[in-house]
């Protein structure tokens, strides 16, 4: 059953980057989607259609001609889109540079209640097409942390049952899993290792790095959580790294893990940039300065940080 359209026009501007005239043009000439139309006869999209116009957009994009792909099932346009010579561009692209906050928190909110609601395909779908529509780095930024935030801190006071909290993180990280390797590309470069040290179990920050590094065009080899310092850097020498990512979230001091830093100053090649970040990574803060490790105080910084040192290799 086809969904009833609640967008305007102006809307599905916003959120596919196609202006008016291209979204009319494939409308009418291609029958690319069908709107439905209120009483004064204005045109009403569906979420289905925004994702229909998007995956033609990013097929378009990919070298194929609208002519050819307006009446061609979802699946098919994926795969053009999957196997184009501009994949990388097209996906990566933020469709809204600057998205507007309502449309952000709308997807955030809807989100959550999916949480609550133990709506896991939901909850996959909408961060999908928030991906989609945003930029794989907005919605990160914007929605992703934001969610995994809220999650948390509900789990912590009781109000989110464990059943959620493990339902939702388990779409989550294969939300990023996903992200990561549609960002992969065989002329990525330098390598990167991200990961978590170990006794820390909690890997989405150190993913959520590798998403942004993937993007940033660095060859990221995401080694997951509990790796110890030996295996970090016996990885960084195989694949000749430029820059090892750990995050910490588990707060307090510990032993295991600040020996394995001090093995990871110590071992790591002279060329090679330790990164550290986490909430927890402030309790080592002493070891940060004495070892010359960098800091991660956010996204946007470690992302500059990257840039330069990616300009230097």
């Amino acid at each position: 059953m086809k969904q009833v359209g609640e967008h305007p026009i102006s809307v599905v501007v916003k959120k596919t980057g196609l202006s008016t005239h291209t979204i009319r043009a494939w409308e009418k000439r291609y029958d690319a989607v069908s709107p439905s139309r209120t009483s004064g006869n204005q045109r009403l999209y569906s979420d289905e259609d925004i994702d229909r116009l998007l995956l033609l957009k990013f097929a378009i994009l990919s070298g194929r001609k609208i002519g050819q792909i307006a009446q061609l099932p979802k699946d098919k346009l994926r795969e053009y889109i999957n196997s184009g010579p501009v994949t990388a561009y097209a996906k990566n692209k933020d469709i809204n540079a600057h998205p507007e906050e309502s449309s952000l928190n709308e997807s955030l909110k809807t989100c959550m209640n999916a949480v609550w609601r133990l709506d896991a395909k939901t909850l996959e779908d909408s961060l999908t097409r928030a991906s989609i529509s945003f930029g794989k780095i907005t919605v990160i930024e914007k929605i992703v942390v934001p969610l995994l935030k809220d999650i948390g801190a509900q789990w912590h006071d009781g109000s989110l049952r464990v059943m959620n909290e493990h339902s939702a993180t388990g779409v989550i990280r294969t939300f990023l899993g996903t992200l990561l390797l549609e960002l992969t590309r065989p002329d990525a470069y330098p390598a990167a290792i991200a990961a978590t040290p170990v006794r820390e179990q909690h890997e989405f920050g150190a993913l959520i790095c590798a998403v942004a590094a993937a993007a940033d065009g660095w060859d990221v080899k995401y080694l997951g959580p509990d790796i110890p310092a030996e295996e970090i850097v016996k990885s960084a020498q195989m694949v000749n790294a430029r820059a090892v990512i750990l995050s910490i979230i588990i707060s307090g001091e510990n032993p295991l893990i600040r020996s394995d830093f001090m093995k990871l100053s110590r071992f790591l090649p002279d060329h090679v940039t330790l990164f550290i970040g986490g909430n927890g990574s402030r309790d080592y803060t002493h070891i940060l300065k004495a070892t010359n490790i960098k800091f991660m105080n956010n996204i946007n910084e470690f992302r500059n940080t990257l840039t330069i040192l990616r300009s230097r290799t």
